[in-house]
């Protein structure tokens, strides 16, 4: 039998050196105005995505506190809601839909203990992941692939080392949901727990 993990190896091998490039002089001026005027295009699209960034970090910011203040006035988990911005007087409206989302920045350990310590297990998860070690399979791949169960040439010593675990820490699921039930505000949970929260449909008018 031919050894998987070895094939796999090769399926997803690709070159570790890209080779040096040929250079083509294209005496067109057309093609030269075209390129050129590219080259301008993603300059300003590069300085746009750049203030887009600032922007869109400013009213995000503005935006969860909306948030805030909607979840404390309802005492309710808002959900997705639509934000309408209003200037001048004859200037169009400018809106968006703000979406929380039950997703959240990855934690530590320590943070995970920390979390645990101040507002209860049930904030946060453990997860434990199995893995097997890379550098038995390189090792011991052919015995592997013929069948893992058994395997007879790998020492006892090896064989304890052949899976790994590791562990993950997350805010458990559905917490965004529940912030009013913790003895904190919801402006501390959401420092606290730090969800994800998206941005859509900007427009105006």
């Amino acid at each position: 039998m031919s050894n998987l993990f070895k094939a796999a190896k090769a399926k997803g091998a690709t070159a570790s050196a890209a080779p040096s490039k040929t250079e083509v002089v294209v005496n067109d001026p057309t093609f030269h105005a075209n390129l050129s005027r590219l080259a301008e295009v993603n300059s300003q699209i590069d300085e746009l995505s750049a203030e887009s960034k600032v922007l869109s970090d400013e009213v995000k910011q503005r935006s969860i506190k909306e948030f805030v203040s909607l979840y404390e006035s309802t005492g309710k988990y808002p959900g997705s809601f639509n934000i309408i911005g209003t200037g001048m007087s004859g200037q169009p409206d400018a809106s968006l839909m703000f979406i929380p989302t039950d997703k959240y920045i990855k934690i530590t350990e320590d943070r995970y203990n920390e979390l645990a310590e101040t507002y209860g297990q049930e904030l946060v998860v453990e997860k434990t992941t199995y893995v097997m070690d890379a550098e038995l399979i390189e090792q011991y791949g052919d015995l592997l692939s013929d069948a893992i169960s058994k395997i007879k040439g790998i020492p006892d010593s090896a064989k304890a080392k052949l899976i790994k675990a590791v562990v993950s820490y997350e805010i458990a699921k559905g917490t965004i949901q529940e912030l009013p039930k913790y003895p904190a505000t919801i402006t501390e949970m959401i420092e606290e727990i730090k969800p994800v929260f998206q941005q859509k449909n900007v427009k105006v008018g």
